[in-house]
């Protein structure tokens, strides 16, 4: 499993595909069976994903799925993952309709596990929130991305790191629908976020000053977007001349 996964990150796909399917052997052979058999069964899914095989990645996925509801039944959260995968391998097929159902699958069951505001729920919100930007229906992955930075509101701090990754994806998602309205306030508490962990000098800053400034150019709010631009100048004449 470890050589797979050496192997799929250095995108030596043959590499990994045949460790994989080693590692599938081996625990096919260990009586009786555990968790160590849909795992590697996931490997080489997650494999012929990375390859876009699309068809052979869902055919692996199912017999994951299959696995996992047999080693700890239907209801178990312990399914998810695989409910996950074969979501993302739907939506790249573009049957959003059934990507959402298997996400939607999985969301319930990590609710009844963990609890609606659980960490386990907010990142398979996560997942389907990216289902719906890829179908471009903005709305919903905006109320569902909401709900993730809702729970990790009550897991983290507001300002801290964690935060960003939902609220990065919540940006992009009002700059791709044409919210200047949406997209400068959320620039400016993702600057802010970044401020707190990186520095005010960071440029980790300049990514998001520029979409904010953009934002505030296309509200007509010129005046505030030429202070966001001075400091963009001086942010990027620091990282020319550190000294």
């Amino acid at each position: 499993m470890q050589t797979s996964q050496l192997a799929l990150t250095e995108k030596r796909f043959d590499d990994a595909e045949a460790s994989a399917k080693q590692a599938i052997a081996i625990a096919e052979k260990i009586q009786p069976q555990d968790g160590r058999l849909p795992e590697a069964v996931g490997r080489l899914g997650s494999i012929y994903a990375w390859r876009m095989d699309l068809k052979n990645a869902e055919e692996t996925y199912k017999r994951q799925l299959t696995l996992c509801q047999k080693l700890y039944g239907p209801k178990s959260p312990m399914i998810v993952p695989p409910l996950e995968s074969l979501g993302m391998v739907a939506a790249a097929q573009k049957d959003f309709a059934r990507s959402e159902a298997l996400f939607s699958e999985a969301i319930g069951l990590n609710e009844s596990a963990y609890g609606q505001d659980s960490t386990a729920v907010a990142d398979t919100l996560s997942g389907l929130a990216s289902v719906y930007l890829k179908e471009q229906n903005f709305a919903k992955s905006e109320s569902t991305l909401l709900r993730v930075i809702h729970i990790y509101e009550i897991a983290h701090n507001s300002d801290d790191l964690p935060m960003g990754i939902p609220l990065g994806t919540l940006c992009y998602v009002y700059d791709q629908w044409g919210k200047p309205d949406k997209s400068a306030p959320c620039h400016a508490r993702l600057v802010a976020l970044e401020e707190k962990q990186f520095g005010p000098d960071s440029p980790y800053l300049v990514r998001d000053l520029t979409a904010e400034a953009e934002a505030l150019r296309k509200l007509g709010r010129a005046d505030e977007a030429d202070q966001i631009q001075k400091r963009l100048q001086s942010l990027q004449s620091a990282q020319t001349n550190p000294n």
